[in-house]
């Protein structure tokens, strides 16, 4: 496979120390197309481009605003919102040569976005020269390095890895040694799987921001190819839709924060699809084994009406969150309706319940043997489709009827 030093060269790029490029300059290079201010350092030079959003910015449905309630988000997570500010976020993305993460991809614009005084910032950063990429490296490793966390869409799998990798080649200690990482992509997943089966950002935008990008805007497959032409040419007008595309990723990554914020802090107003956030929100809290606020999400989201299709399952969960809030009689009470509707383990833990915790063996035994039924009934069974689970139910069965014929002996010596 080609490398990108062989790509390069083949484009009449000089390598090494003397480097110039081959052929006289177009009268399109950057600097006449997007407005912005070169940055020179010891290691060269790169094109600094910066846009400014107000507070009260309308992005689609949202506007951008001055406070975000943001720790309640950040405790769903492993990070340890006491010592984060707002002003103390940094908003990452990044535009590579490749749509791959291996070694020879570099990183010819980056965009990091942050909250000031008068609302978001966005500085994105442009390598005209591939090798100034040292400059450019030293300059964003200081600058994310001011910062306590760093939010990504899919950073975690891409970004993230491709910067430390360049930073590494470069011999710069990584700025993320010491700094929080969130990826959305994985949070976003989780509130809005319901309604949208890919959370790739574009979706996100157009189903849940409404927001559409203009007619400048560059697919994302189609990003590497425009740099590459570029260095070829020298004529930058292209990018002016790669920079917009890197910019709406940013400012989306931002207002996405903010609603996710808003959702796990305030979650009952969220608008026509309430339920099935609710739900999200509710199951996000319950992996976190926040049971009481759960279990009020879980109620809400039932006097909204439930989707047939996941009744049972919501029911079952809201009956362990009050098996574990020692609610058993109203754990009893949605184990039963999620039998009901068809789930084998709600009518498990009734067994479990009156045998352990109630010691009525009879009655467990009933249940046990209402879900045998159940299962010779039903041709599409899901929860016991394999042989090891109807064992474990024959053992219990077995074990309650020798629990009752003992209690009967003895009641009868």
């Amino acid at each position: 496979m080609e490398s990108l030093f062989d790509k390069l060269k083949s484009l009449g790029v000089k390598v090494g120390s003397e480097f110039q490029p081959i052929g006289p300059r177009k009268k399109y290079p950057i600097d006449t197309v997007m407005g912005g201010e070169w940055i020179n350092n010891l290691q060269g030079q790169f094109y600094l481009v910066n846009e400014n959003y107000p507070f009260g910015y309308q992005h689609g449905s949202l506007s951008i605003e001055e406070e975000i309630l943001f720790k309640t988000l950040l405790n769903l997570t492993s990070i340890n919102e006491r010592n984060i500010n707002l002003n103390q976020i940094l908003f990452i993305d990044t535009e590579t040569t490749s749509l791959s993460s291996g070694a020879g991809t570099i990183i010819f614009l980056i965009g990091l976005g942050f909250f000031t005084e008068t609302g978001f910032r966005i500085n994105q950063y442009f390598l005209e020269n591939p090798f100034d990429e040292l400059a450019l490296l030293t300059h964003i490793n200081n600058e994310i390095a001011k910062y306590a966390l760093v939010i990504s869409y899919n950073g975690s799998s891409f970004d993230l890895p491709i910067l430390k990798s360049r930073f590494a080649l470069h011999k710069l200690k990584s700025p993320f040694t010491n700094i929080d990482h969130l990826d959305l992509l994985h949070l976003s997943r989780r509130v809005w799987k319901a309604r949208i089966s890919n959370c790739r950002l574009k979706d996100i935008e157009n189903s849940i921001l409404n927001f559409y990008r203009r007619e400048e805007e560059v697919p994302g497959y189609l990003v590497p190819q425009i740099y590459f032409d570029f260095l070829h040419t020298n004529d930058a007008r292209p990018l002016n839709g790669v920079f917009y595309h890197n910019q709406m990723d940013v400012l989306s990554l931002a207002l996405i924060f903010s609603l996710l914020s808003k959702l796990v802090t305030i979650p009952y107003g969220t608008g026509d699809n309430g339920s099935q956030d609710l739900l999200s929100i509710a199951r996000l809290f319950e992996r976190n084994r926040l049971w009481q606020e759960s279990a009020q999400l879980y109620r809400l989201s039932m006097e909204y009406g439930l989707p047939e299709n996941v009744k049972a399952d919501i029911m079952f969960r809201y009956g362990n969150i009050c098996k574990r809030l020692k609610n058993y009689e109203e754990a009893v009470e949605f184990w039963s309706a999620s039998f009901q509707c068809g789930s084998y383990d709600a009518g498990i833990e009734i067994a479990k319940y009156l045998e352990h915790q109630k010691r009525d063996f009879t009655n467990a035994l009933d249940w046990v043997n209402r879900i045998f039924i159940k299962l010779d009934e039903e041709l599409n069974v899901i929860t016991y489709n394999n042989n090891k689970p109807r064992d474990d139910l024959i053992k219990r069965k077995i074990r309650l009827e020798n629990k009752i014929k003992n209690i009967y002996i003895a009641k009868n010596e």
